[in-house]
């Protein structure tokens, strides 16, 4: 127990030294389950994690009845991973969205991508924006499975009308798959932009997100 206590004391010690640069996947996986485990040795079920999982992200974006399959992972602990994904999630979200005007497909791409961070389903996310191109609200329309959502053209219209939006930038992700558009992607972009221009609001762009790639409709004259 003692050689197992002070293993946990030099890894707390490293991490407060020089934070998690030089830490891999599975020190930092052994190092969060110290708090859920106290008084296991956790590095065993943290190296069979990332076999499983092949990657960090991977652990804490796997959804819970995954990760108990894992010896000596229980419930809570992965609730507990499971949270430090979110958590992770949402103060990326929070840093890069303090820029409000979105006058380019930069800032629209760095608003944008957190809402799509660690998300394993489609969804589809609608910016409404003033007459200053300024942000008054980002609001979630739709999510579906790993590989479809569809894109609700009557909710979309209905938040663009309660913000008094001016202009509105549509946003989906593809798991997994490629940013390129569908035909039903561009199909339901057209009737979206039809609707929203009888009423005098702009469909300024459809971007897609898939990973590191994204498209952007309006750029590539898809729109």
């Amino acid at each position: 127990m003692e050689g197992n206590s002070g293993h946990r004391q030099r890894l707390k010690e490293r991490f407060l030294k020089e934070g998690l640069k030089s830490f891999r996947d599975e020190e930092v996986l052994e190092l969060l389950l110290f708090y859920v485990q106290p008084r296991k040795d956790t590095k065993k079920q943290a190296k069979e994690l990332v076999a499983r999982f092949e990657t960090l992200e991977g652990v804490l974006t796997a959804e819970p009845e995954l990760l108990t399959q894992i010896k000596g992972v229980g419930s809570e602990s992965a609730l507990f991973l499971k949270l430090m994904g979110e958590l992770g999630r949402r103060l990326y979200s929070g840093t890069r969205r303090k820029k409000k005007k979105i006058s380019s497909l930069e800032d629209a791409l760095e608003h944008i991508r957190p809402l799509f961070m660690l998300k394993k389903r489609e969804e589809v996310h609608i910016l409404c924006l003033d007459s200053e191109k300024k942000l008054l609200a980002t609001r979630l329309i739709s999510e579906g499975i790993a590989n479809q959502a569809e894109i609700n053209v009557r909710r979309a219209v209905e938040e663009s009308l309660r913000f008094g939006s001016v202009s509105v930038i549509l946003a989906h992700n593809h798991p997994g798959g490629s940013a390129e558009p569908s035909f039903e992607d561009e199909e339901t972009t057209r009737k979206l932009k039809d609707a929203l221009g009888l009423l005098g609001i702009e469909l300024s762009d459809h971007i897609i997100i898939a990973g590191d790639e994204h498209c952007s409709m309006a750029a590539s004259m898809k729109l």
